[in-house]
């Protein structure tokens, strides 16, 4: 029974490690703040919506334009096409613009000369870096929160389901979150921001390299499945 208890006490320790590495954690309201100040954050998000609208009108013009007036089973292959087009388009953005929000999070701050005094407070390396990942992937989420008009648009017209939309943007979420813990790795391990970008986009792309074949797979299953 003690060897049991200690076991329960020891999870319990680390479950409430991990909370507060979220709660209470200063560095993710720094990151938030500091991401916003700038100029440059609504620029990004207006570039980022401009994109999307713009594939939206050429995707709906190319595959909806006057092919609505045809057979209900020609139009819904026409209303799923436009539906990949959309997130198509939306995981090339995620995955160009995950690794470069952490990319230079740790170097900008050696740069800067700042890292020395986050280091002398009482923050531990882990929660250091947990806020800076959490603060990054806050302002991933927040583009893709932008991108729901456009993809209401294709739950409306019907090219696809609220339920495929929302794993679509859950699978999205989860590989900007990986993306940019893998590109946080680089910043933490190189002495400047130039190196640090360069090896995160690479690391990345071998990433994604490795997993292709098995996104691939997942895809033939799930497609032959219905």
């Amino acid at each position: 029974m003690a060897v049991i208890r200690t076991a329960l006490l020891d999870w319990r320790k680390y479950f409430i490690g991990i909370f507060t590495q979220f709660l209470g954690n200063p560095v993710i309201g720094r990151e938030l703040r500091v991401r916003v100040r700038f100029a440059r954050a609504y620029w990004l998000q207006a570039l980022y919506l401009l994109f999307l609208i713009l594939i939206v009108g050429i995707a709906y013009a190319g595959t909806l334009g006057s092919q609505i007036s045809m057979d209900p089973y020609r139009a819904q292959q026409y209303l799923q096409q436009f539906y990949w087009i959309i997130f198509g388009t939306l995981t090339s953005l995620i995955v160009l613009i995950a690794p470069g929000l952490t990319a230079s999070a740790v170097t900008l701050e050696r740069e800067r000369r700042t890292l020395d005094l986050l280091l002398a407070t009482p923050l531990s390396a882990r929660e250091l870096l947990t806020g800076k990942l959490v603060g990054s992937f806050a302002f991933l989420v927040l583009l893709l929160a932008l991108t729901l008009p456009a993809s209401a648009v294709c739950v409306l017209l019907g090219g696809a389901t609220f339920g495929e939309v929302l794993e679509s943007y859950l699978m999205l979420a989860m590989s900007g979150l990986t993306l940019s813990a893998v590109a946080l790795f680089t910043s933490a391990y190189s002495r400047n921001s130039m190196w640090a970008v360069f090896g995160g986009y690479l690391l990345c792309f071998f990433y994604l390299a490795g997993t292709l074949p098995f996104t691939l797979i997942g895809f033939a299953i799930a497609g032959s499945g219905g």
